[in-house]
């Protein structure tokens, strides 16, 4: 590629990009988090040493825990990506949820040591809709202790799902049922959370 190509490609790049507004970011851990079903020093959602911490128990069926961000309204193109740490060995899902209506319709994307991952709509009380669900495959969890990136990026008709900058799934847009979105983690887990970006477009 000679330097002009190259200096063109970069200057393309840069045009495209510049259009994204950044309306969540990582200063926005402690201004726009809020706690959301703390209960004991077992099974609590908190913000420790400037990371949000989220740690659940499992003891009768399926226990979730949730971090719930402050309302952001997303376009029709938007991306959300989070840094997520597993800090306990567990096989259970961990992840993302957006398009939280505030009471109990969300779309979730998870991910599990067992390299698994699975994107879903729950529409309300158990039922829930599969968008996407498989192994990982070339997309590879961190170590314990080491940060993983999950990242959805929404345009105008697909939905893209993220692990460590590696696709692992694409699927039709879906409708999202309102303007929330956190961190959700399953059974019997600890994670933190160190990182978030949300930019609309």
């Amino acid at each position: 590629m000679t330097t002009v190509a190259a200096l063109l490609l970069l200057g393309c790049s840069w045009i495209h990009g510049q259009d994204w507004t950044t309306i969540i970011a990582r200063k926005d851990l402690v201004s726009r988090g809020a706690m959301f079903r703390e209960t004991t020093d077992t099974y609590y959602a908190r913000l420790a040493g400037g990371k949000m911490v989220l740690k659940t128990v499992k003891s009768d069926g399926m226990v979730n825990g949730f971090w719930l961000f402050d309302n952001a309204t997303l376009d029709d193109e938007y991306i959300i990506e989070m840094s997520i740490t597993q800090v306990e060995p567990s096989g259970e899902y961990f992840g993302l949820f957006w398009g939280y209506d505030g009471e109990e319709k969300s779309c979730t994307f998870v991910v599990s040591a067992r390299k698994e991952f699975m994107a879903a709509r729950f529409t309300g009380g158990e039922d829930y809709e599969i968008l996407a669900k498989g192994d990982l495959g070339g997309a590879q969890l961190r170590p314990l202790k080491q940060p993983n990136r999950l990242r959805i990026e929404k345009t105008a008709d697909q939905l893209t799902f993220l692990v460590n900058g590696t696709q692992v799934a694409q699927c039709p847009s879906a409708e999202p049922f309102g303007s929330y979105f956190g961190i959700e983690v399953y059974g019997n887990q600890s994670v933190e959370v160190d990182d978030v970006l949300v930019q609309v477009r």
